[in-house]
């Protein structure tokens, strides 16, 4: 042991004469200090750690504790040690598993000397008793009995693998007893629904029923707590509130200047292979990659803001209707995507997230929410693909007036379909007609490693 260094100082005291002082450096004391699990002021001997004061939380400086899972059992402040049984069905035979440790001569109120019972919870089933009683298999080790497999035996022991009750419904199994909650699994995937469930009470009811609660769509037999998300189905499968593909990687951004050639893959925005963002000059912008998928020739066709085969399938209104050949009805607009406004909250529409389609809408229902938002006024919910429900200045009704420039600086969700692919984008800038050119820009958010 390292011996400690000692400072001396002489002192001249006045008059007086010369005496001199020693500081040693001061040493920390080091202890042993023993759990006090049941926090009744004595240790557990067992139990001990080297320290320096203060002791730290749950630990003493004593080893006195007898049992040091029950509070109620404390110093040793007797010779010998006695141990007592509990005695539940009070047949004066103890629970050799439930004990009381102490100092005690005689046994505590419902305690006996003795751990010769070997059913505490049944006054007839003792090595005394003359009462013969029917006990059950218990094949599965599962703590209940199959009623269809039984003898009859007096006093103790109980035999090997059997059990007092009859409640097992199926003893090949652990599980499926009588009065256990089972869950209802209405697509046969092993999983039940947590919102569906009944007592055991007949083997019958286990057909269609399982023991756990773990499926979030039980309409869906890929869905699944635990299950491995398939990319691309529209499906939550491992029901974390989540669907799909999330892009949260880095943001990139992209610009088309005013009045570029709107048919240079250079000024149009490719997303995947099925969405590519273009405007045709003065035109909506829109998803080109549907109209060449499916129009294809020269679409979309946009001559003016009268006669707009773009404003047609924004609207729904056919008077702006130039080409005849486009299949489907209208949808909005932008083909082939949903859209949200991105919020924090996202617990009322227009507002959502990514992961989950809730809330999102057609590209016609979110111009005509951000428009009425910028205007101070509050949505309600949409209609159709083309109008939503809201009120503005105090007057509620239905709302389909739009705003593009309402777009630039949200963040938004875009959920691309076909793809199931959810992203981020907010648009930076949207030249409108009378500005002319046709110009836009955005940023939004990339494909992460990672796959939510």
């Amino acid at each position: 042991m390292k011996t400690p260094s000692v400072f001396c100082k002489l002192i001249l005291l006045f008059g007086i004469g010369i005496f001199i002082s020693c500081n040693p450096e001061k040493i920390e004391e080091v202890i042993t200090a023993y759990l006090d699990e049941d926090l009744d002021g004595f240790g557990n001997q067992a139990v001990q750690i080297r320290t320096t004061l203060p002791v730290p939380a749950g630990y003493v400086t004593n080893n006195k504790d007898l049992d040091d899972s029950n509070p109620a059992i404390g110093e040793n402040d007797c010779v010998e040690r006695t141990t007592f049984y509990k005695d539940e069905d009070e047949d004066s035979f103890g629970d050799i598993n439930n004990k009381s440790i102490g100092c005690l001569e005689t046994p505590p109120e419902g305690f006996v000397a003795n751990s010769d019972d070997c059913d505490d919870t049944n006054a007839d089933i003792n090595p005394d008793s003359l009462v013969e009683i029917q006990v059950f298999e218990d094949g599965d080790n599962d703590g209940y009995g199959n009623p269809d497999k039984s003898q009859f035996i007096v006093g103790c022991p109980i035999p090997e693998d059997f059990v007092t009750n009859d409640l097992d419904l199926n003893d090949e199994e652990s599980g499926a007893f009588i009065g256990e909650i089972w869950y209802f699994d209405g697509d046969s995937d092993g999983f039940g629904d947590p919102g569906n469930s009944k007592p055991l009470e007949f083997l019958e009811d286990l057909v269609n029923y399982v023991s756990n609660s773990d499926d979030c769509n039980d309409a869906e037999p890929a869905a699944y707590s635990g299950a491995e998300e398939i990319l691309g189905d529209g499906i939550d499968n491992d029901c974390d509130g989540l669907q799909g593909i999330i892009w949260d990687g880095e943001l990139v951004a992209f610009s088309r200047a005013d009045e570029a050639i709107w048919t240079d893959e250079a000024n149009q925005h490719k997303i995947t292979d099925n969405v590519v963002l273009s405007r045709k000059y003065l035109g909506p912008i829109h998803n080109l990659k549907w109209w060449e998928n499916n129009v294809g020739g020269d679409a979309p066709v946009h001559e003016s803001d009268d006669l707009s085969d773009l404003l047609y399938r924004l609207t729904g209104n056919g008077t702006f209707q130039i080409t005849n050949n486009i299949p489907g009805d209208p949808t909005g607009g932008m083909e082939g995507t949903k859209w949200t406004i991105l919020s924090e909250t996202n617990t009322k529409f227009p507002y959502g997230k990514l992961g989950n389609p809730t809330n999102y809408m057609s590209f016609k229902n979110l111009l005509n929410s951000l428009t009425v938002i910028k205007q101070g006024g509050q949505v309600y919910y949409p209609i159709n693909d083309f109008e939503i429900s809201a009120e503005v200045g105090g007057v509620g009704g239905t709302y389909s007036d739009y705003d593009f420039s309402a777009l630039v600086g949200t963040k938004l969700g875009m959920h691309i379909v076909e793809e199931d692919i959810f992203l981020e984008i907010t648009f930076t800038q949207y030249t409108l007609d009378e500005d002319g050119g046709g110009g836009f820009a955005l940023t939004r958010s990339t494909p992460a490693e990672k796959k939510k």
